[in-house]
């Protein structure tokens, strides 16, 4: 359960303010207005439609472990793309790391989930440990955000807006970190969770 809740804390961490500060450095580095930063969004809602009902049905076929790490790749590779698309780059771009993020958010959120309580539910803790991770979803968003704004107000309005890179930057070290935590605990077979 241990390995649950540090994956669980660093996906919502991750996902947690980078919707928003997505939209802001859209609108304020590039100049587009909040429907265009919607657009830019909405691709990656689509995705989550379609993978996240897939996550349990390939969790079953193949494994916690294997999808875990499909959705670490995809997270990681979403969220550095975010990160450095430059302020005169094409929406698209954007919307293609954002569409990147949420396939990967998507497919690990429900499976981490379902792995991590799968061994409580011997011991009937499973309400205990559904309850802990709803709480740890609420302080990964709340510090995430604290931590994004800080880095975005730490740096200047300049023609490339760093503090949005920056605060896109410190997204994409939490995805890296949720993908090694996925590496190094979930074993092979992906049966129950592990401390």
């Amino acid at each position: 359960m241990a390995f649950s809740w540090r994956a669980m804390f660093l996906i919502l961490a991750c996902a947690s303010a980078v919707l928003i500060v997505c939209a802001l450095a859209v609108i304020e580095t590039g100049g587009h207005n909040a429907f265009e930063a919607g657009l830019v969004l909405f691709p990656g809602a689509l995705a989550a439609l379609v993978f996240e009902p897939g996550a349990g049905m390939a969790t079953d076929r193949f494994g916690a472990r294997r999808v875990a790490i499909f959705g670490g790749c995809f997270l990681v590779a979403g969220a550095l793309l975010c990160s450095i698309v430059p302020s005169d780059a094409p929406l698209w771009l954007m919307a293609l790391g954002q569409t990147l993020r949420c396939v990967g958010l998507t497919t690990l959120i429900p499976t981490t989930t379902s792995w991590g309580l799968g061994s409580l539910g011997k011991a009937g803790l499973t309400t205990h440990g559904s309850a802990g991770m709803i709480m740890s979803r609420q302080i990964a968003a709340s510090l995430a955000t604290a931590v994004m704004v800080f880095l975005i107000g730490c740096f200047p309005l300049s023609g490339e807006f760093m503090g949005f890179h920056a605060a896109l930057g410190f997204s994409a070290l939490l995805a890296l970190g949720c993908l090694l935590v996925v590496l190094a605990k979930i074993p092979r077979s992906g049966r129950g969770a592990n401390s």
